[in-house]
């Protein structure tokens, strides 16, 4: 099977096209990540905290200047991110393996992972952009050790600090790919010391905004570096804590590159059986030296990546997310394509996988149409995200008095997506601080919102207040973030409207006009 450069980009594009025609045709809410950085972009700052490192809502703010902020542009915004980076991964992989029909298979391989094939199309943002992020500084990287152009550093270093402007976790690439090179004779020669500088200095200079941002509020940096030494000093929690970081990195290293290896062990047996058993013959051609230094280069990435990656697990207080590996395994689907290179002609198994990777990206695309006309029977009333009537509270608030102001929750897909109906409004959020939102410039309305609780959240408030009754997170923000005076936390109204695509189950969103202060008008 004979592919042209720009007819595996083409097929890439079309892929994209798809996906956004999908997420596009169904809920036509934001999601979580979607939500949280439109209300960040409502100012554009330097950075709006060591959690949120600020280059999507930059690209958000930008893109509410021109053209302005909609479902059609933020979703559009995600699957070029998504379209660049797995572009960018083909052309890497293309300087690697030189032959396209290996090239096509290693990124078609990236649509048989759980993670690329179905999370990326259901949420995760910022998971998109470290992988455009990582996948075009990989094919820096191979231009690097191709040709050895100073352009081509240049590149790299612009990279390497947008990278880290949309994920510290992006950082491991840059550290790895430096130690395979080093460790890998052949390709050594193309970094030298003013080389490495001059990479280092264009990327600084990139990432300067953010650490000039960074300088000026030293307590959130002195808050996360205390997280860490708090849970040193601790020993008994440490030993707990690392012992079920490892499961959790066992489990999640293995569940990023599934379902794709599988299918490559199965279809590649002839590579690796024999090795377990020498009765059968092991498959091997004549190798050029820099196809063998390749090889080794990827393998020393992905071994360097994962060693990076458990220290960074160790001492990361939160939880083990599976998009953390992308940089630590980026190479994986090229180190296995390099084997089946060196080994020499599987046209049958080659193209059985491009028919289980062509099988896979039709089943997701039905499966996400079926999802989203399913899961709105079973899910909980005040969690059903995809199907909230947001348009019709937004209305609803309308009707009840509010025209302008600012809207206050504690839930940020509620009051990014609210955001997204009413752009006039100002709306802050309980999760972050005060100082990320724009000031206050009018004299409207003060309005709190919050949902319905019902079910397991229902049963898990042990307070003993009504049901309804604003939750402590927002009437704590309330009263000492934004000086208002609460005389209650009874709700003043209650919006109930049936969920999208459901005639007989509804969510209800209820709403409370607070007297204004100078931080909430």
């Amino acid at each position: 099977m004979r592919l042209e450069r720009s007819a595996v980009i083409l097929l890439i594009s079309l892929y994209c096209l798809a996906h956004f025609a999908v997420r596009f045709t169904t809920s036509p809410n934001l999601t979580i990540e979607e939500a949280q950085f439109i209300l960040m972009a409502q100012t554009l700052q330097g950075g709006y905290g060591l959690d949120e490192p600020p280059l999507i809502a930059w690209l958000f703010a930008s893109l509410d200047a021109w053209p302005g902020l909609s479902l059609p542009v933020i979703v559009g915004a995600k699957y070029i991110l998504l379209m660049a980076g797995l572009s960018c991964f083909y052309l890497a992989a293309r300087n690697v393996l030189q032959r396209r029909d290996m090239s096509a298979a290693a990124v078609a391989s990236w649509a048989l992972t759980f993670l690329v094939g179905w999370e990326f199309h259901e949420d995760k943002l910022g998971a998109v952009a470290l992988f455009a992020a990582v996948s075009m500084s990989l094919h820096a990287a191979t231009r690097i050790l191709t040709w050895r152009r100073p352009r081509d550093w240049i590149y790299f270093g612009a990279l390497v600090g947008l990278g880290a402007l949309a994920s510290h976790v992006y950082l491991v690439f840059p550290i790895v790919i430096v130690a395979a090179t080093l460790l890998t004779p052949f390709f050594r020669g193309a970094l030298t010391v003013w080389r490495l500088i001059g990479a280092a200095t264009i990327a600084c200079l990139v990432y300067l905004p953010y650490a000039l941002w960074l300088s000026s509020h030293p307590d959130v940096v002195s808050g996360m570096t205390g997280d860490i030494l708090d849970r040193l000093v601790s020993a008994p929690e440490l030993i707990d804590s690392l012992r079920n970081a490892a499961i959790s990195y066992g489990e999640k290293s293995i569940e990023f590159v599934l379902p794709f290896t599988v299918f490559w062990l199965i279809l590649f047996w002839s590579l690796w059986l024999p090795i377990l058993y020498p009765i059968f013959a092991r498959r091997s051609t004549d190798e050029e030296p820099h196809d063998a230094a390749w090889r080794r280069l990827f393998l020393r990435l992905t071994v360097a990546g994962m060693v990076v990656m458990a220290t960074g697990v160790a001492l990361s207080e939160n939880g083990l997310r599976l998009f953390w590996f992308i940089p630590a395994l980026i190479g994986w689907p090229i180190w296995l394509f390099t084997h089946v290179r060196r080994a020499g002609e599987f046209g049958i198994a080659t193209r059985a996988f491009a028919s289980i990777a062509i099988v896979f990206i039709l089943l997701v695309l039905g499966l996400r149409y079926v999802d989203w006309r399913t899961q709105v029977e079973i899910c909980p009333e005040d969690g059903c995200r995809a199907y909230a009537p947001i348009e019709a509270w937004a209305e609803g608030l309308k009707d009840a008095g509010f025209s302008m102001g600012t809207i206050v929750g504690a839930d940020r897909h509620l009051t990014g997506n609210l955001l997204a109906e009413i752009p006039k409004a100002r709306v802050l959020d309980a999760h972050y601080p005060q100082h990320i939102f724009p000031e206050a410039s009018t004299r409207g309305a003060c309005v709190a919102v919050w949902r319905e609780v019902t079910g397991e959240g229902l049963a898990s408030r042990t307070d003993g207040r009504n049901p309804a009754d604003m939750p402590a997170a927002l009437a704590d923000y309330l009263r000492d973030d934004l000086g208002v005076s609460l005389t209650t936390l009874a709700p003043e109204g209650a919006i109930r409207r049936p969920l999208l695509q459901s005639s007989r189950r509804a969510s209800t969103l209820y709403f409370a006009f607070a007297p204004p202060s100078e931080a909430c008008r």
